[in-house]
């Protein structure tokens, strides 16, 4: 349930946060890359220029982001339990909108609920099995194979539900830091644009003209036209 309700509250202001997400998914490593397969069976090819895979902490920067444990270890069991959390709830519900005659006979509505549970596991454990390997999975049996997600996309929504945590910019510096070997504290880092307008003078070009010369106005006069010039920055 405080997954589904996380969920909800993503409808809003999440623009932001899905660009940083996607930056680190696709310049970070994780602990299916190299193992995920195309349509055809092939292993997918790599062509990011970053190279995730040669970086320092093969194989478990996404988790690092996500968890911030110390230990490779620990940043695979939390991915796994809140991945296996997800598949555990929406097995559990496929069981209970389909109950067997078994758990029927239960009564008890509680017993039906602990069958569904229990049965929902084993099922979230074997696709937990395909996941880690690197193969996709249904998002539910209903759908079929019209949704399928695998490791990197439930890490993408793992991404969505953490991005609000405000040590996830700090822990990606600090793992670009690792991979360049620049320290960022002595890098500058900024975004400029310019932009040039252009509006034709029907009226006193020349006094136009000579109020630029002066200072007094913006406006550049040049083949008649008054050209304003605006350029921003943004820096940290």
């Amino acid at each position: 349930m405080k997954l589904v309700a996380s969920l909800s509250d993503l409808l809003v202001d999440v623009r932001d946060e899905f660009y940083v997400d996607e930056f680190a998914l696709s310049k970070f490593s994780y602990r299916t890359l190299g193992l995920e397969k195309d349509g055809s069976g092939r292993l997918k090819t790599i062509n990011e220029p970053s190279d995730p895979q040669s970086h320092a902490l093969a194989k478990q920067e996404l988790e690092y982001l996500l968890y911030g444990s110390g230990s490779c270890s620990g940043n695979y069991a939390k991915a796994y339990a809140e991945m296996f959390a997800f598949r555990l709830a929406v097995r559990t519900a496929e069981a209970l909108l389909e109950p067997s005659n078994e758990m029927l006979n239960l009564g008890s509505p509680l017993l039906v609920f602990l069958a569904a549970v229990a049965e929902g596991a084993v099922h979230a454990q074997q696709d937990m099995m395909k996941l880690v390997e690197g193969e996709a999975v249904p998002l539910s049996s209903k759908l079929g194979s019209w949704l399928e997600l695998n490791y990197k996309d439930y890490l993408r929504i793992f991404f969505l539900l953490h991005s609000r945590d405000q040590i996830l910019l700090s822990r990606m510096q600090a793992l670009i830091q690792l991979n360049t070997g620049l320290d960022l504290q002595k890098s500058s880092t900024y975004v400029s644009g310019t932009v040039l307008t252009s509006v034709k003078l029907w009226f006193l070009p020349g006094l136009m003209k000579g109020l630029g010369k002066a200072g007094l106005q913006a406006c550049q006069v040049a083949e008649g036209r008054c050209q304003i010039t605006k350029t921003g920055v943004m820096a940290y």
